[in-house]
C-alpha cells in the first residue's frame, strides 16, 4: 500500500507577489546603477550600411527584405510595446536590456525581442 504526505515544501515566504516584488527590486537596482549617457524613447530599425541587394546571389533581396524589414521590425514593435508597459526597463540601452531580461538563465518576456 501506498501512503501520502502533505508537507509544504515552501515557506510562507515564498509567496508569488513576495517573489514578484522580490525580482521587481533587483531589477530596479540593476537599472538604477547603469550608466546612462541619455535615455532610450523607442528602438528603432537602422538601415543596412548597404544596398538590400548587395548580398545576391547568396541572399536575395527579397529575402532580406522579408528578414530585415519584416521580421526584425515586428521584434521592435513588440519590444517598444512591451516596454511601454514596464517602466522599469524604460530607457535602457539595447545592451543593458538584453544582460537584465535575460535574468540569470530564466528569460523575461522583453528577452526575445531584445536579443534579436
Amino acid at each position: 500500500m501506498g501512503w501520502c504526505s502533505c508537507i509544504n515544501l515552501f515557506p510562507p515566504s515564498c509567496q508569488l507577489s513576495e517573489l514578484k516584488s522580490t525580482m521587481y527590486e533587483r531589477q530596479k537596482k540593476l537599472f538604477d546603477s547603469c550608466q546612462r549617457a541619455s535615455k532610450v524613447v523607442a528602438y528603432r530599425l537602422k538601415t543596412p550600411p548597404y544596398k538590400l541587394d548587395a548580398l545576391e546571389p547568396y541572399m536575395s533581396q527579397r529575402t532580406l527584405e522579408l528578414h530585415w524589414g519584416g521580421h526584425h521590425r515586428q521584434y521592435l514593435e513588440y519590444l517598444n510595446r512591451a516596454l511601454g508597459k514596464n517602466d522599469i526597463l524604460y530607457g535602457c540601452t539595447i545592451d543593458e536590456l538584453v544582460k537584465v531580461t535575460y535574468n540569470n538563465g530564466s528569460p523575461l518576456p522583453e528577452f526575445n525581442n531584445a536579443a534579436q
